[in-house]
């Protein structure tokens, strides 16, 4: 309940932090700090945000990982705020969605992400042709810009990679918890959700060696080096 508290929304420029301002504003939090990144640059309805009673905007630059913060600082001489994050995935139990696919709880390899080159989908589905295990690979997701990289993608990959598209929901929380390992082998970004996410399902985990990746799972992973390439992940 926001009322009386002080509350920051670290992202205004967001559609989604402008309306958490009004909201949490209308619900009678003292205070609402709302946070822009790069404030000398305009947008759209900043007058708006502005006129909200109580609503104080700041200068923010913040990430969710200390090597991001550590990365800013080499290149631009000042440190960020970093502010880390954790996640909640309930088991839904059931094996719906298993059984939709035509996989066994506890028999495959599961990747969760944009199929986008930097995500390196394309890594896992060559170490997966490479290792040619007896558990398929279940590569869930996909992007509506990235035609020609997943035509590749599926293109490479052998009979028993599955690419069911999006999966959201009990689905998603479920194939998490019923995999036999997931792999998050991208390369960009601070702290990936799917990676927290399934550290908090316990699923057994392997991540790249992106610095941030290693700050999250610690020892609670296995990880490979992306120099190496599929092999080093096969």
């Amino acid at each position: 309940d926001p009322k009386f508290r002080r509350v920051l929304i670290t992202d205004g420029r967001s559609a989604a932090g402008r309306a958490m301002a009004h909201a949490v504003a209308k619900a009678g939090a003292a205070i609402v700090f709302v946070g822009i990144a790069d404030a000398w640059k305009p947008f759209p309805n900043r007058a708006a945000l502005a006129g909200i009673k109580g609503l104080e905007i700041q200068p923010l630059d913040v990430t969710d990982s200390d090597s991001v913060a550590d990365l800013y600082e080499q290149r631009f001489g000042r440190r960020i705020l970093s502010i880390p994050y954790g996640a909640d995935l309930p088991d839904p139990g059931g094996t719906a969605e298993c059984e939709r696919l035509g996989v066994e709880p506890g028999r495959f390899i599961l990747f969760v992400g944009r199929l986008v080159p930097e995500n390196n989908a394309h890594l896992l589905v060559r170490a997966h042709r490479i290792l040619a295990p007896d558990w398929p690979l279940v590569v869930v997701g996909d992007a509506p810009y990235a035609d020609e990289y997943i035509a590749e993608l599926k293109a490479e990959a052998s009979p028993a990679v599955i690419f069911p598209g999006y999966v959201f929901g009990d689905g998603y929380a479920e194939l998490v918890h019923r995999c036999g390992v997931m792999c998050a082998p991208t390369e960009v970004g601070g702290t990936h959700p799917v990676i927290i996410e399934a550290m908090a399902a316990g699923a057994p985990l392997i991540v790249s060696d992106h610095a941030p990746n290693i700050e999250v799972v610690g020892d609670c992973a296995a990880t490979f080096a992306l120099a190496g390439g599929a092999e080093s992940l096969a």
